[in-house]
């Protein structure tokens, strides 16, 4: 049994019907039985639980030979922060799979993540990933870039571009950045669990091709068969606003953790995933054109 943690995320939600058809069984740690409906195909158990809550997570991990730990969260509200989710939530899911004496670790990290982080998102994931390598259980760890699918970033962009008279570009928009399918992240992690090669790596997930952050906005809106304007928006403007927004509403257009890490570009080496894991990563225009036809497909474009 492999307990999956955010199974029922965005990512969450693939990596789950990946490792089902391969045939490995999956509990899936849920917050609430009502979120559970679009995995219950592909999960063999639902556990109820939260990864704020420790005794939850071990009771989770309970038999399990391997977990895959994929909760974070990009934004932080009330007592929603990054280190109570995203840092200590790791911390949980590591004891959890000692105690449960797990034969492996599969933690999602951050692609960009350097030794010395400034933004608030990336120091959870460094505690994440310090708490996975100390914690003496065989372990990979995966660095994804933008993931592209129905969903996620690619459905939030979607949003601005069809609702806005003109398409906003962050600053001059040439941030190099590298997409990758979120089919290709879901094999990774599949594969993670079936190569013994994979054990005590950190792989980053990107894709084949590094494009500026413009260059990308600009397939989704083909795909969309979408020409309009783009409004280049300075990241001077777009500091201060994000600043006071982040602190009157959970969802503001952007944050200014969002806009640091954007304006550090998001770029990785797919080359070592690739050799270990057998992972091609598919081209972007693919990638972006799967993901807008799949939300077509979902009614919700």
């Amino acid at each position: 049994m492999i307990l999956v943690t955010g199974a029922t995320g965005f990512v969450g939600r693939e990596i789950v019907r990946e490792l089902a058809e391969a045939g490995h069984p999956v509990r899936a740690l849920v917050r609430s039985e009502a979120t559970s409906g679009p995995i219950r195909p592909w999960v063999a158990e639902v556990a109820r639980g939260d990864v704020t809550d420790p005794a939850s997570v071990r009771a989770a991990a309970r038999g399990c030979r391997a977990v895959v730990h994929l909760v974070a969260i990009r934004r932080q509200w009330g007592a929603r922060t990054f280190e109570a989710i995203t840092a200590q939530g790791a911390v949980h899911a590591v004891q959890a799979a000692v105690d449960a004496g797990a034969e492996h670790f599969v933690l999602m990290s951050a692609l960009g993540l350097t030794d010395n982080p400034t933004t608030g998102y990336m120091k959870a994931k460094k505690k994440a990933e310090e708490a996975v390598r100390a914690s003496g259980i065989p372990f990979t760890i995966f660095r994804p870039s933008f993931v592209v699918g129905p969903g996620g970033f690619v459905e939030e962009y979607a949003g601005l571009i069809r609702k806005a008279p003109f398409v906003p570009i962050p600053g001059t928009g040439r941030y190099p950045v590298q997409p990758v399918d979120r089919r290709d992240v879901a094999r990774a992690f599949r594969r993670a669990l079936e190569v013994p090669a994979a054990r005590g790596r950190t792989y980053d997930l990107a894709g084949p091709e590094r494009v500026s952050f413009e260059d990308f906005i600009a397939e989704i809106m083909a795909a969309m068969g979408i020409r309009k304007g783009r409004l280049h928006v300075p990241l001077a403007v777009m500091r201060p606003v994000a600043a006071v927004l982040e602190r009157l509403t959970p969802n503001p257009p952007a944050t200014t953790d969002e806009i640091a890490m954007l304006e550090a570009g998001n770029v990785g080496d797919p080359g070592p995933a690739e050799r270990d894991l057998g992972v091609t990563p598919r081209p972007l225009r693919e990638a972006v054109q799967g993901a807008v036809e799949g939300l077509r497909r979902e009614g919700r474009l």
